[in-house]
């Protein structure tokens, strides 16, 4: 198995040797791998392919599956991960709880989407400062806490698609959607997100 974005924007990397205990190839995986050879195949013994996984890359698009090619980015919060230069759309895979500052540095300008996956997300202050950001996707069931500031400076954005506790409480409908004993934790938004 190669995990999400394991080499996402290794742009300098020119070959891969994919043995046959390789069967899964995680999203985004090799997203923005511009030097790989356009000859490049990959294995039979690979049965499933993440949805970017080979995302601004060089090689023959032909003999992968549509969403292999798709130009999304996944992001993985590991030690020392920083997204790559020139994303676009963005999606914050499941295991990451805190998006932070250094998260998505200046050279991350041009992101235009992002959609959190997470269950439970926190976004700290000055973790986005992109101009171009137009929409953002929160899981219906997401709980979410957003630093003041953590959007600063996001002036395209025109869409969010809020978690459902979000619109009970704006709707006046918190109380009857849920239970006194068994009510979600609220939203935390700053009110200069």
């Amino acid at each position: 198995h190669i995990h999400t974005s394991a080499f996402a924007g290794c742009g300098d990397l020119h070959s891969i040797v994919l043995t046959p205990i390789v069967t899964t190839l995680g999203p985004s995986c090799f997203w923005g791998c511009e030097k790989l050879p356009a000859d490049f195949m990959v294995s039979t013994a690979v049965k499933e392919m993440g949805i970017g996984a080979f995302a601004r890359c060089g090689i023959d698009l032909i003999m992968l599956p549509p969403h292999a090619i798709r130009d999304i980015y996944t992001f993985v919060d590991g030690e020392g991960e920083l997204a790559p230069d020139g994303v676009v759309n963005v999606e914050v895979d499941e295991s990451v709880e805190y998006i932070i500052r250094s998260d998505f540095g200046y050279a991350c300008d041009k992101i235009t989407h992002l959609n959190f996956l997470s269950k439970s997300i926190t976004i700290e202050t000055g973790a986005f400062n992109v101009l171009t950001l137009k929409e953002i996707i929160f899981q219906e069931t997401c709980n979410l806490s957003i630093e003041k500031r953590a959007f600063y400076n996001c002036k395209g954005l025109s869409e969010i698609k809020w978690p459902k506790i979000v619109h009970w409480i704006v709707d006046g409908k918190f109380g009857e959607q849920t239970l006194p004993g068994n009510r979600p934790p609220l939203p935390i938004i700053h009110e200069n997100a």
